[in-house]
Order: structure tokens, then sequence, then C-alpha cells
């Protein structure tokens, strides 16, 4: 989950990237979708660089919204990265710009802004500006029913709204397929509606755990799994409730045999499960034969070629003891993963290769 400022819902925490800090529930559709046009920027100062205009950049520009707060410790995270962002693509049209504006309590205030962005110099590498009259707030966040900061809006070319989401979810492979004209709308579309669906859905749980309706909060979480099978948050959920609350672990192997048998075809969904039992505390109750079932089931189903497969199969190996065959599995994710990702992968990769030695070492 990435990291964002706190919000009061805390089943959100399976939805959002982390909790947030403002936040809009999701009682009405919204009324700023991807696909729509734009609503221009109520900028009142520009505090760094600008003015922009989205009307004006129409038909060169890519336009990066960034909502942000100088009291929100996850935006101000997110600063080195955007402005690693606005470096890579800045000769390819793409504007990057962090909005700030009073909001809601904690209220922002244009001098915090300036001193904040005027100490930081050159290591925010974008643009910034203030809407004085909220209208982010208005005409972006609640409009998008955007779950709270930081939270980033692209623009295509044509001025129209292309994606939106936390810095992290996706937005440098967004800007890649802009760029390269690849960039499939209706895609980013229903991605977001399932999002806003999800939400009602983790409401609703919510209320049904309040009542103490175990039944109903179940059938939620049955729902809102065919919305995100691949939501680990939403499996350990599935299993706790079993566990804790119903009292009935036969009854969790049931459903979870029947999720795998559905799911087959869906290697991140299984994924998810095993990593959900792979976590289950106390370690007694984490039921490897199952957890090897699903990580087999998916290794399987993708030829031993997929990262995150190999990456949850080995895992699963050392959990059950068996460090040779985790040794080979994250070896082989290792080969097979692009050169950013090398790095975190070789580090598990080391730590199950000295379990393997200190385990041949007589003591």
């Amino acid at each position: 989950m990435r990291p964002s400022c706190a919000i009061g819902l805390l089943v959100l925490l399976a939805l959002t990237p982390g909790a947030r800090g403002q936040f809009f529930p999701p009682s009405t559709p919204p009324t700023l979708k991807e696909g729509d046009m734009a609503p221009p920027l109520t900028v009142t100062d520009w505090v760094k660089g600008g003015p922009v205009d989205l009307t004006a950049g129409r038909g060169q520009k890519i336009y990066v919204l960034d909502i942000w707060a100088t009291w929100c410790v996850p935006c101000l995270q997110e600063i080195p990265n955007l402005t690693r962002i606005q470096r890579k693509y800045q000769d390819q049209g793409v504007v990057i710009v962090g909005l700030a504006a009073p909001g809601m309590p904690p209220r922002e205030q244009l001098a915090q802004v300036k001193r904040f962005v005027g100490d930081r110099g050159d290591q925010i590498g974008y643009v910034i500006g203030w809407d004085q009259n909220n209208g982010i707030w208005r005409d972006y966040m609640a409009a998008a029913q955007a779950p709270g900061i930081p939270h980033t809006f692209v623009i295509d070319k044509t001025g129209r709204l292309a994606w939106q989401g936390h810095p992290q979810e996706g937005l440098e492979g967004v800007l890649d397929e802009l760029v390269a004209g690849t960039f499939d709308l209706e895609k980013a579309a229903a991605r977001r509606q399932n999002q806003i669906r999800l939400g009602r859905l983790l409401i609703e749980f919510q209320m049904a755990m309040q009542m103490g309706d175990l039944k109903k909060g179940l059938s939620v979480l049955d729902e809102a799994i065919s919305v995100e099978p691949d939501n680990v948050m939403l499996h350990a959920t599935v299993y706790r409730l079993h566990a804790n609350d119903v009292g009935d672990l036969p009854a969790y192997r049931r459903w979870a045999e029947a999720f795998i048998e559905n799911r087959r075809g869906n290697s991140d969904a299984l994924v998810a499960l095993a990593t959900a039992l792979l976590t289950v505390d106390p370690p007694a109750n984490r039921m490897p034969e199952l957890g090897l079932r699903v990580v087999q089931t998916a290794h399987d189903a993708t030829g031993g070629k997929n990262i995150e497969v190999l990456v949850a199969y080995a895992r699963m190996a050392q959990e059950l003891g068996r460090l040779d065959e985790a040794v080979r599995l994250q070896t082989r994710a290792v080969e097979l993963a692009p050169d950013p990702r090398k790095p975190e992968l070789q580090r598990t990769l080391d730590y199950y290769q000295l379990c393997h030695r200190l385990g041949q070492t007589r003591f």
C-alpha cells in the first residue's frame, strides 16, 4: 500500500494506496470522470513557474496536476519522484503542476506554501500554484470523488481527463503510453469505476460489521473481491473474519478452494491469496498446504515465467523449509526481472541463500 495522509474510514485501506488526508464519500456518481473535459484551473497565485493554461496547451501538452499540502507528509515524500518524472518527460510535452489550496482542516495558507517552496529551491522541479478559492477541491477532488491526497490528475493533449490516482499507482506508465500514443482511455475509465464501486462496497462492509451482521459482511467481501480479486487486504480480511469472528476455518478453506478453481487463469488474484495466507498470524494458522496449492496452480498456469508468481512460490517454499527450491525460484525471478526491480529481488535471494548455508552448518 502506498503512503498517504490519514482518513477516518480505515476500511478504505483496502481500496486506496494508504489512508489519505481529505475524503469525499462515494455516495453519488462522480461528476468528473475519465474522458471528460478537464475543468479550467482557478489558480490565484503562481508560487513557482507558470502561469499554466490548460486550454492554451491543447494539442501540445500533457498536464499532470498533483494535489498536495505542506502538512501532508506522504505528499512531501512524492516531491523527489515528481521532480524526476518532470525532468524525464520535459522534452515530450509533459508539464507537472503542483496545486495547493486552503482545503479543509488543517487549513493550508499561502504563506506556508511560499516559504516551503522557497526553502527547497531546485528540489522542487515543477510548477507550483495556489488556489485561494478552493477550486481544485471543488472542481477536481470532490467532483472526481478522489479519496485523498496526494492525488494526481493527468490531462491528455485533447484536454480530457485521462487518468487519476496516487502518483505511485501507475503515473509513469500512463505517461509512457500517452507519449507513445498507446494509452487506452476506456480501460482507465473502467478502472476508476471499479475503484468507486469498491469504495461503496467497503463502506457497506463497515456498516455490516458495526451491526454485527457477519453473514452480510462476508457477502459484501465476496462482491468486493469479484471487483478486485488481486487485493491482498481483501483476502486477508476474509481470512480474519472466518478465523476470528465467524470461527469457522473449514468454511474459509472451502471458500479459498473455490476461489482457486474459479481464478486459475488470474495469476495476480492467486498471488494475492497466497500472500494473504503467508502473512496470517499466528503462523500456526497459515494453512501451508492450501498456500502451496495456490502458488503451484499459479506457477503451472503461467509456465514459470511470471515474476510475481515466482516470488510468491519462493516465499512459500522458504516458509516450508524447502530452501533449495526457494533459492531456485527466486533466482529465476531475478533473471526475469527488469533492471530496476533486480536489486530488491536479489536482496531476498541473498537472504534465502544465507538461510540455506546456515541450514547446512553444524552447530
